[in-house]
């Protein structure tokens, strides 16, 4: 029975350290646990005044990462600046435009006030190469160098294929001018209108004739439109 009881009180024991609470745990700081985080210190500040472990710090006259540079940094020149700090634009040429810029000699009908003869030639028309870096002389030309040049018909004979007939005219002779230019003015087109080449007359157009001054008396001269040939039927016969 002495046993029983022992046993009962050992039981009776456990029971109650079991129902008893357990007693709170230590929490640094305090006991409240009323909030649902608890305080720590400031991660970026420490009680010695250096930063938490595992922070970097960054030279502040070190550029970014975003490549940007602080206030003390330099940038660099511009590519666009020359000596002594001032920005210079270089003149760009733009052949084609008709303006003379930069190192062109020339830009389309822009000339520079030259001309075939202030270069040395008799005449003709200058022109300006495609690459404005000079003039073009093939529109110029001397006269009696032997040379036909692109602005000459010729140069003190003609070739004996160019004839009046194959420049349209109907009768006459084509002679190489002093301009080296085909000369017509002895080619002529009968009915015209104009006395011109081996004609007498085309029209009313004598060439400045009279009866008179063909050895006619006074009267009317006349002017065959066929042939443009003198017709002397209006004129009186010669004085004696």
């Amino acid at each position: 029975m002495a046993f029983l009881s022992r046993l009962c009180s050992v039981a009776s024991t456990i029971i109650l350290l079991t129902a008893c609470p357990a007693d709170d745990p230590v929490i640094p700081g305090g006991n409240d646990t009323s909030g649902s985080n608890t305080t720590t210190a400031d991660p970026e500040t420490s009680s010695s005044g250096l930063p938490p472990a595992g922070t970097t710090t960054t030279d502040p006259e070190v550029t970014s990462s975003s490549g940007s540079m602080d206030s003390g940094s330099t940038a660099a020149a511009d590519s666009s600046t020359g000596e002594g700090g001032d920005s210079t634009t270089a003149a760009i040429a733009s052949c084609g435009n008709n303006v003379i810029e930069a190192d062109e000699v020339c830009d389309l009908a822009q000339l520079s006030g030259e001309t075939c003869e202030s270069l040395g030639f008799e005449g003709g028309q200058l022109g300006c190469l495609l690459t404005c870096d000079d003039y073009n002389l093939l529109g110029c030309f001397i006269c009696g160098n032997e040379v036909i040049d692109l602005a000459e018909d010729c140069e003190g004979s003609v070739p004996e294929e160019v004839t009046c007939v194959a420049l349209g005219f109907q009768a006459g002779d084509v002679t190489c001018g002093r301009d080296c230019l085909y000369d017509t003015s002895e080619c002529s087109i009968c009915g015209d209108g104009i006395q011109q080449g081996p004609e007498d007359c085309d029209g009313i157009d004598f060439g400045g004739e009279t009866c008179a001054s063909l050895g006619m008396g006074m009267g009317n001269l006349g002017c065959n439109l066929q042939q443009c040939a003198y017709v002397f039927d209006g004129c009186m016969p010669a004085p004696n």
